[in-house]
């Protein structure tokens, strides 16, 4: 399994396909969420992509989608966050959650992030740092949290996750990690 950091237009078409393929598969079929995935907002996010090859196609293993804040609303929005349904039983999400915060910290420093997550997958993203702030309240059937995370104060940082560029990064999992990915993951355990 390969971690991608990518903006739209780095990513290849059989990996914007496999991507669009595995969103439709969790969040419109999996899901029963009849909506329009394909929302124009992906052109300007960050995409963080999990993937796994195979002879003819890549393959998603994990996804999200950072969109970046404006003048008016400056917190990031993680969104479109899956696991594919083989990956559900091992790490993976784990290691998603974490790759996207070091994406979104090394994007846009110091600016809160917030996502709406599912309400009983909750304390897997207290674990990483976020803070319920809204909800519970119904989203097409079913009971979700919006949760924030903000950055601690310069002054009281434990330990730095920012750094390093975001140039098309790729990294294999049965090679070294990211410092900040390998961090996070450390003080889960």
């Amino acid at each position: 399994m390969d971690w991608k950091y990518a903006e739209f237009t780095q990513l290849s078409t059989p990996e914007l396909y496999a991507i669009l393929s595995v969103r439709n598969a969790v969040f419109v079929v999996e899901y029963a969420h009849i909506h329009l995935d394909i929302d124009h907002r992906d052109a300007s996010a960050l995409h963080v992509v999990a993937l796994e090859s195979t002879p003819d196609m890549p393959q998603v293993a994990a996804y999200a989608r950072l969109q970046p804040g404006d003048e008016q609303d400056p917190e990031i929005t993680i969104d479109r966050l899956l696991t594919a349904s083989h990956r559900r039983d091992d790490d993976t999400r784990d290691h998603l959650v974490a790759h996207a915060l070091v994406a979104a910290r090394t994007r846009w420093p110091e600016q809160p992030i917030y996502l709406n997550v599912p309400a009983d997958q909750a304390t897997l993203y207290e674990r990483f740092g976020f803070k319920k702030a809204v909800g519970p309240f119904l989203d097409y059937g079913m009971p979700f949290l919006t949760m924030t995370w903000r950055p601690t104060p310069t002054g009281r940082r434990r330990r730095a996750i920012t750094g390093g560029s975001l140039q098309q990064r790729a990294v294999s999992s049965a090679g070294e990690l990211p410092e900040q990915v390998a961090v996070i993951l450390g003080a889960l355990s």
